[in-house]
């Protein structure tokens, strides 16, 4: 596709030498948006101006050229200005990106390295990394490409659709980021560790996989996306998140949210949830309240213990499988077993000092693990 540049209100002519034989071409040198690009974005852009038979471009046809469009495939057909402005007349795309991040001070990094995990070239040696943007154009953030830099605010344009594993581990002073809703995927480790960061926003974000905010002990505050359909292992654990609403998911790995303390409500009520995973919310002190979807059928071992502010809880009616030690060393007084259950595992209740009524159906009473249940326990066989 061939790139088109507006307000050429100053020209510079220079000799850029390439696999083809030398060619003049026409640079802009006041343009703002072009001035806030770095040196790489500069060239590909120059690279795509359309030039005249003679291979020399034409003062004339740059100064009737479109404005500069959003980095698209190189097999689209033609740019449509209508793609980069709504219906009010608003830009979206470059422009819009270019303006939300004019007001800040920032390095932009180079797309190169940011897509290829190279995390030691994605800005300049001399460069201060307290701020960067992403630029536009680039699909991903490959593995590594932040790894343990000092950047405190980052900016990620709408062309990323995934973060690639470790992108951002370790960044101890990472406070902010702005994550755009064509990302879908936030692979293993992606924020691990990051300390400062208080707030994120994944409202796009459909699969977040293993480790990828654990550690982050000041994240308490999280807008999930609706569609949310998987959490990884570990995910969230040791974070400081203090409630979840997961309308939509599917599963939630191991550990996921393990020893988040400050998390005090869970609400799991997507129709399609499945299972929740062994030591899922273990070790979360403070969770008092928590819904589950009637549709789940496994919850895994050690899923609430240590959970000891919860003080009842109606598990699912598909129900089918209920790991051991689900509920140990909990503050469970009162709960309720269902008919299709197939399996209670060991101890389940465990150190649960506060239990004072279960109520099991009678085919199912074989099942309990008595010895581990408060003698001032009622069983209530229904």
């Amino acid at each position: 596709m061939e790139r088109l540049i507006d307000n050429f209100t100053a020209f510079a002519m220079e000799k850029y030498k390439d696999d083809d034989p030398i060619i003049t071409i026409c640079r802009v040198t006041s343009d703002p948006d072009y001035l806030l690009l770095n040196e790489s974005e500069k060239m590909d852009i120059l690279r795509n101006i359309l030039f005249d038979d003679d291979k020399k471009t034409s003062a004339e046809s740059m100064s009737n050229a479109a404005d500069i469009p959003d980095y698209e495939d190189d097999d689209e057909d033609e740019y449509d200005e209508d793609e980069y402005y709504d219906d009010a007349g608003d830009p979206v795309g470059f422009k819009k990106y270019m303006s939300e991040i004019s007001g800040y001070d920032y390095v932009m990094a180079d797309r190169e390295a940011v897509e290829n995990g190279d995390s030691d070239d994605v800005i300049a040696e001399d460069e201060y990394e307290d701020i960067i943007a992403i630029p536009y154009g680039t699909t991903e953030i490959g593995e590594d490409a932040f790894k343990g830099l000092g950047v405190e605010t980052i900016f990620i344009p709408n062309t990323v659709t995934k973060i690639g594993s470790s992108a951002f581990e370790g960044c101890e002073y990472l406070e902010n980021v702005v994550i755009p809703k064509s990302v879908k995927t936030i692979f293993e480790d992606a924020f691990k560790d990051c300390e400062r960061l208080s707030y994120i926003d994944i409202s796009g974000v459909e699969e977040i996989m293993d480790d990828a905010f654990q550690g982050c002990y000041n994240l308490n505050d999280f807008k999930f996306n609706k569609r949310l359909a998987e959490i990884g292992d570990g995910a969230f654990r040791d974070t400081g998140l203090t409630s979840i609403s997961l309308p939509y998911i599917q599963t939630i790995g191991d550990n996921a949210f393990q020893d988040c303390e400050y998390l005090e409500t869970v609400e799991i009520t997507s129709e399609d949830a499945e299972e929740i995973g062994c030591e899922a919310f273990k070790g979360c002190t403070r969770l008092k309240t928590v819904k589950l979807s009637d549709s789940i059928v496994s919850i895994g071992d050690s899923a609430f213990e240590g959970c000891d502010a919860i003080s009842t809880i109606v598990l699912p009616e598909d129900l089918e499988e209920l790991g051991d030690y689900a509920f140990k060393d909990s503050g469970l007084e009162t709960i309720v077993f269902n008919e299709n259950l197939e399996e209670i595992g060991d101890d389940i209740f465990e150190g649960c000092d506060y239990l004072t009524e279960i109520r099991v159906p009678k085919n199912l009473s074989s099942m309990l693990s008595y010895y581990d249940i408060p003698s001032s326990c009622r069983i209530i066989l229904y």
